[in-house]
């Protein structure tokens, strides 16, 4: 039978991908690393800052379109606005970091030529861009989301709901 000449796809996919994941680790916290943790820690205190940013730009703006009467439909624009840009993120970041994975990955051609189903290499690659052409909705989605939540007073409910809704809009973009 095939499945004991293969070896299982989303086995290999979850193999693969904690190999990947070691390896970063190593690349960052292992010894000798220590400019290279110096240059990511410098990356995440500046995307930090600007998530602050957008919050606090988000929230005043938000709480602003509360106080006239057309709040709600400016909340409404401002979140399609948002969601625009981070599609248009999205498909730019694609097109920079997916199709590099897709077609030019130096691992490819080994991939290909193991006993891999083509859907094993195809899954492996999906997730990869799916990690990698995500970072626009965590950099713009969620301080929008939390600024939508602390500006109109919801709860944790509202921000569970819209943590799933944003997690959806990811899978599907």
């Amino acid at each position: 039978p095939r499945w004991r000449t293969s070896i299982s796809a989303w086995r290999l996919v979850r193999s693969l991908l904690g190999r990947r994941a070691q390896a970063v680790r190593t690349g960052l916290f292992g010894r000798g690393h220590g400019a290279r943790r110096a240059v990511v820690g410098a990356f995440v205190l500046l995307f930090a800052g600007v998530m602050a940013g957008e919050y606090a730009a988000f929230r005043r703006g938000l709480e602003a379109a509360a106080t006239i009467g057309t709040g709600a439909a400016l909340t409404l624009y401002l979140l399609e606005a948002v969601l625009v840009l981070v599609f248009l993120l999205a498909l730019l970041s694609f097109a920079a970091s997916g199709l590099w994975l897709y077609f030019r990955a130096r691992d490819t051609r080994l991939l290909l030529a193991a006993p891999v189903s083509a859907g094993a290499v195809y899954a492996l690659r999906s997730i990869e861009t799916f990690l990698l052409t995500s970072w626009s909705l965590v950099i713009v989605g969620v301080p929008a989301l939390l600024a939508l939540g602390t500006a109109y007073g919801h709860g944790a409910a509202f921000y569970a709901h819209g943590a799933a809704i944003l997690a959806a809009f990811a899978v599907f973009t």
